[in-house]
Formats: C-alpha cells, structure tokens, sequence
C-alpha cells in the first residue's frame, strides 16, 4: 500500500540497461509479469514487507533484498515462480540471483529458476543474520554454488540443484538477453550420458 493506502501494482513492464530496474518501498506491493534485462546494479531491489515478487524474467539482472539500515528488516516478501539468468551486476553481489543482505525476516524464495555463475541464493551475515528464510521448490543452477545460507533459522528444501556444466546449460547460460527454455527430459538425457 502507499501512502495514500492505494495496492502498489507494478506489471506488464520491460525495462532494459538502466542502473536499478525496479524498486520496492511500500508495503503489500504486487510486482509481476515483468521483463528486466541489463542492470547495472540489480533488477529488483526490494526495501519492504509483505510483497509479491512473481513471474518476471530477468536477464543479467538479480534481486537484492536490504535496506542499509540496520534499524529496519524487510520481513514476509513473496519470492515466487520468477527466472534469473546471470543475475547481479552490482560488485557485491556479483553474478548471484538473490542476494540478501542486512537483517530480514521470513521472507520466501519459492519455486524459482536461477542460472547464474555464482550463488543462486546468497544470505549474508555482513551487517547483521537474516532469520526465518524459507527457500524451497528453485531450480538452480550454478557454475560455484547454490545456497549460500549466513542466515539463522532458514529452511532449506526440495530445491533441484544442476551444475552450470553440461553444454546444454552452458549453451542456454551463455546466449544473452533471450530466455530459452530447457526441456528437462534432452538435459536428464544429456546428464546420464556423461
């Protein structure tokens, strides 16, 4: 809601080599069914509680969830059925999908594909343990890691974890700015043959 008490609905947009694509300050907000595609420092920067991030596609772009403050944790966001391909661009953050940083508080990462170079998730610890993250149901694939928890309380499960190296994925990671599905029956395939 805003200020005004108005639902924050921010959908249907395509948005294409700027710094930050979307931002999140009011709570309840609903952000869907947008393309984001080369950010200089994230796609989704969500500083709030109780938002629905759901089914956007984002290409060299991630999510970054902070306020750089301490005082305030965004807590109960809806992390749901979105596509991350190479992920944050933003030093600290770089080539994760999402990034936590700073206190948070049950927040969900559900359902998800993440393809990136580096963690599909990264909770930190830098400035203060997040607790209470669920993340569960992602496909995640990685060249280094999948899940890198600094969180307290976080639950970890049923998510498919693939490493970024067969060709097929290797193919799909590499061809910028286009979404290509995989069909999970050529890469089973691809995987058992090695």
């Amino acid at each position: 809601m805003d200020q005004y008490g108005q639902q924050i609905n921010i959908s249907g947009n395509r948005i294409d080599g700027v710094y930050r694509g979307i931002t999140i300050h009011f709570p309840g907000a609903n952000v869907t069914g947008n393309e984001i595609n080369n950010c200089d420092w994230t796609g989704i920067w969500l500083i709030s509680d109780d938002a629905v991030v759901e089914n956007n596609i984002l290409t060299e772009a991630g999510m970054i969830i902070n306020t750089n403050r301490p005082d305030y944790n965004p807590s109960r966001n809806i992390i749901k059925g979105n596509i991350i391909n190479v992920g944050n661009q933003y030093w600290r953050a770089m080539n994760t999908g999402i990034f936590i940083w700073y206190t948070t508080t049950g927040n969900v990462i559900e359902g998800n594909e993440i393809r990136v170079a580096d963690y599909a998730v990264r909770i930190t610890d830098e400035f203060g343990q997040s607790t209470g993250t669920i993340v569960q149901n992602n496909f995640l694939y990685s060249k280094t890691g999948y899940i890198d928890d600094r969180g307290n309380s976080t639950d970890i499960a049923n998510n498919l974890e693939t490493p970024l190296t067969t060709p097929l994925l290797q193919e799909t990671f590499t061809q910028k700015n286009k979404i290509i599905p995989i069909n999970p029956y050529d890469l089973i395939k691809e995987i058992l043959n090695k």
